[in-house]
C-alpha cells in the first residue's frame, strides 16, 4: 500500500523548531544533575576527612591519658606494698613524671587529714603546701567520695592556681585496709593538650585543622586561630569517656584544607557537558532541517529517513552514555575488567594497567593476574571467585598485589556473573580500585595508639596484649614465659646534668641495645619514663632469663656518646615467671616490679627473680 509523506507524517516544521531546544535543555539538566552529584561527593569526602581527623585527634588524647594512669598507679602500689614511701623517693619519682610527661601542673601527697604535705614541683605551688583541701563542705564531700572509691577518681573541671583550666585525679592509698591519704595529680589541660598535639599532629594536619576540647561540656583548650574558621557544615565531633567524665573534641577545617581538597573536576564536567549539549542540540537541529527537506523532496523515502533518524539518535545516546561512564571511572580512579568465560579472554580498561603497573601493550590473562596477587591472599580470592561462579557467594573482597617494583598495594574488588538461560556462567565483569592510602592511614593510626612516640617501642597496652598471648602459648605448650621489669639507674642525673635532649638520646640508644639482645619472638616495650618491660616467650628454664638479664645489664652499662660527652646509666631488673610466680599479666607485672625495687634497694645495676626473694 502506497502511503504519501503527508499521510505518514504530519508536517515536521513545527516539531523541528522545538525539539532541538528540548533535547538541549534535557541534556543541560543531566549535566546539572551530574555536577550536583560530583559536588555532593566532594563535600561528603571533605566531611569524612574532617570526621576522621577528629577521631584521630581524640585518639591522641585518649591514648596519652590512659597511658599515664598505670604509671601513676605504680607510685600508689609501691606506697601500699611498702607501708609508705620516703619523701625524697616520692619527690624523685614525681619529679621524673612531671619532667617526662608535660601537662602535670603538680603531683601531691595528701595525708589522712586532707592536708597537702608534699608537692612536686613546689615552685609556683607554695600556697598549696600544708593547705587543708577540705576547708569547705563541697570539697570535703568530694574527698570523701574519692576516698571510698578505692581507685582513681577524677574531679570536675576547675581553674588551677596558675589560671589555666584543668582537673584533679585522686588516687586513694590504703595500707592493710586503712586509709593513708591520696596521691593527687593536677592536670593543666592547656599544657597537657599542647604537648599531646605537638607529638601526634603532622605539619599538614596543623595547617588544615583547628581543634577545641571540652570536658563534660566545659571548654578546657582551644588551638590558636580556632575562631577564624567557621567550618560551616564540616565541623566534626568525637568523644570518649574516662573515669566517669566525657572528653569531647570539635575539629574544624581551615582555609588551607579547602585549598588542598578543592578540585576542578566539576568545572570541567560542567563546561564539557554544556558544550556537548549545544553541539548535540545543533546537530539535531541540522538533522531535522535535513529531514524536512527530504520529506518535501522524497515522499517515497519517509520510512527509511525515520529509521535513519532513530539510528542517529540512538548512536548519540550511546556515545553520551559511554562518555559519561568513562568520565566517571576516570574521576573515581576505577579500573574495569571483563572475563569471557567460554573463550577464557580477559579485557581491561587503561586504569587497570595503571593499578597493576603493567604496560598497556601486554594482553592480560587470568594466570598473569593471579601472579600479581600476594601469596597471603591468592587462595582466598580464587576460592571466592569459584564460589561466585557457582552462585554460592558474591565476589566482593580486598587483597594485596605486588607491583613490578616490589611495592605492595591494597586493592578492593567487586564482580558480577552474567549467566545464560540455563544459569551457566557466560562472563564476569567487575571493578578494581586502589585503597592503599586508606589502609596505610588505618595502620598508622593503630601504630600511634599502641607505640611510644620517642622510641617507637610498644606501649604498655600493646605489651600487655603480647604478654597475654605469650601466657596463652605457654599454657598450650606447657612451657614457661617471663616478664622482665627494667628501670634505668642514673637516668635522672643525665636529664639534670645534660638536659632532656641527652635523656631522649639515652632512651633511644637503650631501646636499640635492648632490641639487639632479645629474640625475634620476644617483645620489648617502654611502659614509663625510664621503665621498660621485656616479654620472654617459650623458655626452657629460668636460666635463659638470667642469661639474658646479664647480657642486658652489660649492654646498658656501656657508655653512650652524645654531643662530645660520655653518658652512663645502669639498670635494675626484676623477673617474674609464668606459671610459678603468677597466672596472669597483672600479677607478673606487679611481681617483676617488686623484684626490681628490691634490686634498687640492694645496690642497683643487678637483677633478681621474685621467686628467689620469696624463698629467702
Amino acid at each position: 500500500m502506497n502511503v504519501t509523506a503527508q499521510q505518514a507524517l504530519p508536517d515536521p516544521l513545527s516539531f523541528s523548531r522545538w525539539f532541538p531546544f528540548m533535547v538541549g535543555f534535557g541534556l543541560l539538566i543531566l549535566v546539572a544533575v551530574f555536577w550536583v552529584a560530583l559536588d555532593t561527593k566532594e563535600e561528603a569526602e571533605r566531611r569524612n576527612q574532617v570526621a576522621a581527623e577528629s577521631v584521630k585527634m581524640i585518639g591522641y588524647i585518649e591514648s596519652d591519658i590512659r597511658s599515664r594512669i598505670p604509671a601513676l598507679q605504680r607510685i600508689v602500689d609501691r606506697w601500699q606494698a611498702r607501708g609508705g614511701t620516703p619523701e625524697a623517693e616520692f619527690v624523685a619519682d614525681a619529679r621524673a613524671y612531671v619532667a617526662d610527661m608535660p601537662g602535670f601542673q603538680a603531683i601531691e601527697w595528701v595525708d589522712i587529714t586532707y592536708h597537702a604535705r608534699w608537692i612536686v614541683p613546689l615552685l609556683g605551688n607554695e600556697a598549696e603546701l600544708d593547705r587543708n583541701l577540705a576547708s569547705n563542705n563541697r570539697d570535703r564531700l568530694l574527698l570523701e567520695e574519692a576516698k571510698h572509691n578505692r581507685g582513681p577518681y577524677m574531679s570536675e573541671v576547675t581553674q588551677l592556681n596558675n589560671g589555666n583550666m584543668g582537673f584533679l585525679i585522686y588516687f586513694p592509698m590504703y595500707i592493710s585496709g586503712q586509709f593513708d591519704g591520696f596521691l593527687l595529680v593536677n592536670f593543666d589541660a592547656h599544657q597537657w593538650l599542647e604537648y599531646v598535639f605537638s607529638l601526634g599532629e603532622s605539619e599538614e594536619e596543623i595547617r588544615n585543622y583547628r581543634a577545641l576540647v571540652e570536658t563534660d561540656g566545659v571548654e578546657v583548650y582551644r588551638q590558636q586561630g580556632w575562631e577564624s574558621y567557621t567550618g560551616v557544615g564540616l565541623e566534626s565531633e568525637a568523644n570518649f569517656d574516662f573515669l566517669g567524665h566525657k572528653f569531647t573534641i570539635l575539629c574544624r577545617p581551615t582555609t588551607a584544607f579547602y585549598r588542598h581538597t578543592n578540585t576542578y573536576l566539576k568545572e570541567i564536567v560542567g563546561a564539557t557537558g554544556i558544550l556537548l549539549s549545544f553541539v548535540i542540540a545543533f546537530a539535531i537541529h541540522l538533522l531535522f532541517k535535513t529531514s524536512v527537506e527530504a520529506w518535501r523532496a522524497k515522499t517515497a523515502q519517509v520510512s527509511l529517513q525515520n529509521t535513519l533518524n532513530d539510528l542517529v539518535v540512538t548512536r548519540d545516546e550511546l556515545v553520551q552514555t559511554y562518555s559519561s561512564l568513562k568520565l566517571a571511572t576516570m574521576a573515581g580512579r576505577i579500573g574495569t575488567w571483563a572475563w569471557d568465560i567460554d573463550q577464557d579472554k580477559l579485557k581491561w580498561n587503561n586504569l587497570m594497567y595503571q593499578i597493576y603497573d603493567i604496560p598497556d601493550d601486554v594482553v592480560p590473562t587470568l594466570t598473569s593476574w593471579r601472579r600479581l596477587i600476594h601469596s597471603d591472599d591468592i587462595s582466598r580470592v580464587e576460592s571466592l571467585m569459584q564460589q561466585a561462579l557457582k552462585g554460592e557467594a558474591v565476589f566482593e573482597t580486598e587483597y594485596q598485589i605486588r607491583r613490578s617494583s616490589g611495592e605492595i598495594r591494597y586493592i578492593q574488588a567487586a564482580g558480577r556473573v552474567e549467566r545464560d538461560e540455563n544459569s551457566a556462567p557466560l562472563r564476569m565483569t567487575g571493578v578494581n580500585w586502589d585503597i592503599t592510602d586508606r589502609k596505610l592511614q588505618e595502620q598508622r593510626i593503630h601504630h600511634l595508639a599502641t607505640h611510644d612516640t620517642l622510641t617507637n617501642l610498644p606501649s604498655l597496652s600493646l605489651v600487655q596484649e603480647r604478654a597475654e598471648l605469650a601466657i596463652e602459648l605457654a599454657k598450650r605448650k606447657k612451657i614457661s614465659t617471663a616478664i622482665m621489669f627494667i628501670d634505668l639507674d642514673g637516668f635522672k642525673n643525665v636529664n639534670d646534668s645534660h638536659g632532656h635532649d641527652a635523656g631522649d638520646a639515652v632512651l633511644i640508644e637503650i631501646c636499640k641495645r635492648l632490641k639487639s639482645n632479645i629474640r625475634k619472638s620476644d617483645t620489648v616495650g617502654r611502659i614509663g619514663g625510664d621503665e621498660f618491660a621485656v616479654i620472654l616467650t617459650e623458655l626452657d628454664s629460668s636460666d635463659n632469663a638470667a642469661i639474658l638479664a646479664k647480657k642486658i645489664i652489660e649492654a646498658v652499662n656501656q657508655p653512650i656518646s652524645h654531643n662530645g660527652h660520655l653518658l652512663s646509666v645502669g639498670c635494675s631488673i626484676g623477673i617474674a615467671c609464668y606459671p610459678d610466680d603468677g597466672a596472669d599479666v597483672e600479677a607478673l607485672l606487679k611481681k617483676s616490679d617488686d623484684a626490681m625495687y628490691l634490686v634498687k634497694k640492694g645496690g642497683k645495676n643487678n637483677f633478681c627473680f621474685i621467686s628467689d626473694v620469696l624463698v629467702n
